[in-house]
């Protein structure tokens, strides 16, 4: 949990130096939804078979 924390963190730092905090946070979140998206395909998946 720490780790993540960190990174979090270091990102917003990143993001907050270059300006560019918006496209960060919509990236991360694109990512996240991909994440769900594939997680849950695979649920729903297993539920079929």
């Amino acid at each position: 949990m720490r780790k993540i924390c960190l990174e979090g963190q270091s990102v917003k730092a990143i993001a907050e130096r270059t300006g560019d905090g918006r496209d960060v946070v919509v990236k991360l979140l694109k990512v996240g939804l991909d994440l769900l998206a594939v997680h849950y395909g695979m649920m729903m998946g297993r539920k079929a078979g």
